[in-house]
């Protein structure tokens, strides 16, 4: 009776361990989750880094060059002294692109199994191991009586 129940609560410990190794809040599917996220975090990052280095060096002509800083000026409808604005009608313009500055990316551990249900689960397959094996130890013991 003794091997009966140090097995099945061996087999406890470790069907705990493997469903919450796999299905935990921090198991392997979490963990893929998590890597998933972390890459496209380092693609966001990437992204936003060029974005930055391009409007650096924007900035920078705007500050090195007032001729530069006219034409932004004209482009936005502003006119220097002594200048007309022509107007032409009909003219399609292209679709202006809104500035993005990356995707919002958030992580929530997706939960498979909470420790509870996995305390659960491998306590119920403990218990039904030890009936099980208790019950085939009782039947051979009882047939070579």
């Amino acid at each position: 009776m003794k091997r009966v129940l140090l097995t099945s609560l061996w087999l406890t410990i470790v069907s705990y361990l493997l469903i919450s190794g796999i299905f935990g809040n921090s198991g392997l599917i979490a963990m893929q989750k998590a890597s998933e996220i972390s890459l496209a975090m380092e693609e966001n990052i990437r992204v936003l880094q060029e974005k930055n280095a391009d409007y650096t060096m924007n900035l920078q002509s705007l500050v090195d060059s007032p001729e530069r800083i006219a034409q932004e000026g004209r482009s936005l409808g502003y006119l220097g002294i002594n200048e007309v604005a022509l107007t032409i009608k009909n003219r399609k313009s292209p679709p202006v692109s809104t500035a993005n500055a990356g995707f919002l990316l958030s992580y929530t551990a997706p939960v498979l199994c909470q420790d509870k249900t996995a305390r659960l689960y491998a306590l119920s397959l403990g218990v039904l191991v030890f009936l099980v094996y208790g019950f085939l130890l009782f039947i051979k013991n009882r047939k070579i009586r």
